[in-house]
C-alpha cells in the first residue's frame, strides 16, 4: 500500500509526529544505560583492555585476559535457570459451603439423622445438599485447572527456537546487561508480528512475500524477466502444491533485545515499569520488512538509520539500501491504546487499538533485573559484569604484568669492551651448545672477562597475586575462586562458610526467577481462558479436557497458574525421597486419607515424565465389572435369561431389601463422601 500523503489529516499527521519525538526523547535520556549495555557486552566477550578490537581476539599475543567474568556468567546462568520448570493451577481462597462446615463428622451425623427420620427441619438434607455442590464445584474447578495447566505447558514447551534455550538466554542477558525481557503475546491465525523469529511457525512469511511481490508487479515495479519475478511464481507454485496449509494460534513468547526496550522518563524503579506510562519496543526493520510484516509501502518517506548505529540518522528520502528504518510499538497505558509508527512516516503502520488480550498488568513485558536498585535517578540496575568488572581488570594487569616480567627476568649478557657487528650477531643467533669462533676475543683472551651476565631481579610472585581480587569477586558477585576452578590459600571452614553463603544467594536469584515465571503463568492463563476456543482446546489436550464456554472472567478470577517453586533449578531428589520416607507413614495411619494420590505424588517425585494411569494393570479387573448388568435391567451381551426383570424373586438385584431402604440409599455404616465421590462434575455452560 503507497502512501498518499494528501489523504493524511494533519491532526493525524500532528499525533504520529509527537509520539515519534516522545520516543526519540525517551531514547536518547536513556541513552547512556543502552551505551553501558553494550560495553559490558564487550567486556564479557572478552574486550577487556582500552582500545582493545574484536579483530584481536584472534593475536595470540594481544593483551593477557583471564575471562573470569564469563566463567562466572555462564555457572550463574545454569545454576538460575537448570531445567524446565512445572506449573500448577492453584485456587483462590473462598468460602463457598453455606451449610456444610467442610468436615466429615457433620456429615455423618446429618447421614444417620435422615435415615433414623430425626430431620424433620431439612438442615440435615441442606447440609449433605449444600457437601455435594461445594464438592462438584471444586472437581469442576479442578478439571479447568488441570486443562489450563496442560495447555499451559504446551505452548511454552512448543516455542520456536525453544523456550529452554531463549530462557537460558534471557538470565544470561540480565547478568551481562543487568536486566533481561521477556514478551508474552497472543497469535491469532493472521496476525501480523514484526520478530524475524516467529513464536508459532506458521506460513504466513511466505504469504505476506507473496503479497507484496504481487503488488510491487502490478504496480509496474518490476517486470516478467526480473528475477523477483520467477521467485514469485516459484513460491505461488510451491504454495498451491500445499492445498491445506495449517496456520496455528496461541502463545508466543519473544526475547527482546534491552536496548530495544526504552521506558519514559518517568521511570523510577524498573521491574513492573513502575512510574511509566508508556513503554516502547524498537525495531530495526528494512523497507521490505516493514511492507511485508503490515503492508505498508514506505520507500522514500522514512527517516533511515545505519543498521549498528541509532544515532546516525539520515535526510528523510535519502536512505540508502543497507539503511533500516526505526519502528515503533508504543503501549501507552493512559490511552490503552498501542500505536504502531515508523521514524518519518507520517501515518500509522497500524490502525491504534487497544491490547488483543487483556490481563491484570498492561504491558506484555516481563522484567528480569537480578541486581535491580532503589535508585530513581539511574532505575537501570548494575550487572554481574559492571560488580566484577574492576576485579577482572586487576587480574588481567597482574597477569600482563607478570609476563612482562617474567620477559625481562630471561638471561642476558652485557659487553666489557666493543666486539664487531658479526661477533655480535653470531652469539644473537647461536644455537644450543655450538662452539662459535668470534674475531674479536684472543687466543689468550678471558672470556668472563669479556662477557658478562645480565643482572636481572627475581620474581616475588607476591606482586602478582590475584587472591585480593578473587576475594573482593566473592563479596561482590557470590562466586568464590574455587567455583571459578582455582584453588585459595582458604581453610577448609572459610571456603565451606563462603560457599554456604553463595549458596544461599544463588537461592535468592532462583527465587526471583520464579517470581517471574508466576507472573507469566499468570497473566498466560487469563490470555488462553479468554482467546482459545473449546475446539482448539480439546484437540490440543485431549477429549477429557474441560473448558469454560461462558464467564471464563469468573473462572479466571477462581483460579490461576503459578510454576511450582525450585521447579526452574536443579531438583534434589534426594531431599524429597526423604521427606516422603517420614511423613508417608504417619499419612496412611490417618483415617480418610486417599493412598491413591499418595502413590500418585511418589511415582511423580520419582519421575515427573511418568503417567500415573500407565502403572494401573488392567488385566486385574475382574470380568464381572465388564460383564455386570447395565441400568435399566438389560444385560450386556443381550441374553433374556440374565435380565435381572425376568428372574423373580431369585435375581439377587431382586431379593428382598431391608425395611426403610430403597434403591441406592447409602446404608447406616457408609461414610457421606461415597455420594459425593459418585456425583460428576457440574455440566459447563
Amino acid at each position: 500500500m503507497e502512501i498518499d500523503e494528501g489523504n493524511i489529516p494533519d491532526a493525524r499527521r500532528q499525533l504520529v509526529k509527537d509520539l515519534c519525538d516522545a520516543v526519540k526523547e525517551d531514547r536518547d535520556y536513556w541513552d547512556y544505560a543502552f551505551k553501558r549495555m553494550k560495553s559490558w557486552r564487550k567486556f564479557a566477550r572478552g574486550l577487556q583492555w582500552p582500545g582493545m578490537d574484536k579483530k584481536e581476539l584472534g593475536d595470540s599475543d594481544r593483551p593477557y585476559v583471564a575471562n573470569v567474568t564469563m566463567r562466572h556468567l555462564k555457572q550463574r546462568t545454569a545454576s538460575i535457570y537448570a531445567k524446565n520448570p512445572n506449573y500448577m493451577y492453584r485456587r483462590k481462597k473462598r468460602l463457598t459451603s453455606t451449610v456444610w462446615d467442610g468436615t466429615a463428622k457433620q456429615l455423618m451425623v446429618a447421614q444417620q439423622a435422615i435415615q433414623a427420620g430425626l430431620d424433620t427441619t431439612g438442615r440435615q438434607l441442606a447440609i449433605i445438599t449444600d457437601a455435594i455442590k461445594t464438592r462438584q464445584e471444586a472437581e469442576m474447578v479442578g478439571k479447568v485447572g488441570d486443562t489450563l495447566t496442560a495447555l499451559y505447558g504446551y505452548f511454552v514447551t512448543e516455542q520456536t527456537p525453544p523456550a529452554k534455550m531463549m530462557m537460558k538466554k534471557t538470565v544470561l542477558t540480565s547478568l551481562t546487561c543487568g536486566v533481561g525481557y521477556i514478551k508474552q503475546t497472543f497469535q491469532r491465525v493472521m496476525d501480523h508480528s514484526p520478530e524475524t523469529h516467529r513464536a508459532i511457525a506458521d506460513a504466513s512469511d511466505q504469504l505476506q512475500q507473496i503479497e507484496r511481490l504481487a503488488s510491487q508487479m502490478m504496480e509496474g515495479d518490476m517486470a516478467s524477466e526480473d528475477p523477483e519475478a520467477e521467485r514469485l511464481r516459484l513460491m505461488i507454485q510451491a504454495l498451491e502444491s500445499q492445498p491445506q496449509i495449517v496456520l496455528r494460534e496461541g502463545l508466543a513468547l519473544h526475547y527482546p533485545d534491552p536496548t530495544n526496550i526504552i521506558p519514559d522518563k518517568n521511570l523510577t524503579y524498573l521491574p513492573g515499569f513502575v512510574g511509566c506510562r508508556r513503554v516502547t519496543e524498537q525495531y530495526c526493520l528494512t523497507p521490505e520488512q516493514v511492507q511485508e510484516t503490515y503492508g505498508v509501502d514506505i520507500k522514500g518517506h522514512f527517516t533511515g538509520y545505519s543498521r549498528t548505529d541509532d544515532r546516525a540518522a539520515k535526510v528523510k528520502g535519502k536512505a540508502d539500501e543497507n539503511d533500516t528504518a526505526r519502528v515503533w510499538e508504543i503501549w501507552d497505558m493512559r490511552d490503552n491504546l498501542v500505536y504502531v509508527v515508523c521514524d518519518g512516516y507520517p501515518d500509522f503502520l497500524v490502525e491504534p487499538a487497544p491490547p488483543v488480550t487483556y490481563t491484570d498488568r498492561f504491558f506484555p513485558w516481563f522484567v528480569y533485573a537480578p541486581n535491580a536498585t532503589d535508585d530513581d535517578a539511574d532505575p537501570f540496575p548494575p550487572s554481574d559484569v559492571e560488580l566484577m568488572q574492576t576485579q577482572q581488570e586487576e587480574i588481567n594487569r597482574a597477569g600482563e604484568g607478570l609476563r612482562d616480567h617474567r620477559y625481562a627476568a630471561r638471561p642476558g649478557w652485557v659487553l666489557g669492551s666493543v666486539i664487531s657487528e658479526d661477533d655480535a650477531l653470531k652469539l644473537k643467533m647461536r644455537k644450543a651448545h655450538e662452539i662459535i669462533p668470534l674475531a674479536s676475543l684472543g687466543s689468550e683472551e678471558d672470556v668472563a672477562k669479556k662477557f658478562q651476565s645480565f643482572p636481572t631481579i627475581g620474581i616475588d610472585m607476591n606482586l602478582y597475586s590475584t587472591a585480593p581480587a578473587f576475594g573482593d569477586i566473592l563479596r561482590s558477585v557470590g562466586t568464590q575462586e574455587a567455583n571459578l576452578g582455582g584453588s585459595s590459600n582458604s581453610t577448609a571452614t572459610e571456603a565451606s562458610v563462603a560457599e554456604s553463603s553463595r549458596q544461599s544467594a544463588l537461592a535468592s536469584a532462583i527465587d526471583e526467577f520464579d517470581d517471574l515465571l508466576n507472573e507469566m503463568a499468570r497473566a498466560g492463563g487469563q490470555i488462553l481462558l479468554q482467546e482459545m476456543s473449546q475446539q482448539k482446546v480439546m484437540e490440543i489436550v485431549g477429549p477429557g479436557a474441560v473448558w469454560p464456554s461462558m464467564d471464563r472472567q469468573k473462572i479466571a478470577e477462581e483460579i490461576h497458574l503459578e510454576a511450582i517453586a525450585g521447579s526452574s533449578g536443579r531438583p534434589n531428589q534426594a531431599q524429597q525421597v526423604a521427606v516422603m520416607e517420614r511423613v508417608y507413614p504417619l499419612m496412611f495411619q490417618m483415617p480418610g486419607i486417599k493412598a491413591e494420590k499418595l502413590v500418585q505424588h511418589a511415582i511423580k517425585v520419582l519421575d515427573d515424565t511418568a503417567v500415573y494411569e500407565d502403572w494401573i494393570d488392567m488385566d486385574l479387573l475382574p470380568i464381572t465389572a465388564v460383564t455386570a448388568p447395565q441400568p435399566g435391567g438389560a444385560a450386556p451381551g443381550g441374553d433374556p435369561a440374565s435380565d435381572p426383570n425376568a428372574q423373580g424373586d431369585e435375581g439377587a438385584d431382586n431379593a428382598p431389601r431391608p425395611p426403610g431402604r430403597q434403591p441406592g440409599q447409602v446404608g447406616p455404616g457408609q461414610a457421606g463422601f461415597g455420594m459425593m465421590r459418585n456425583a460428576g462434575p457440574t455440566p459447563l455452560s
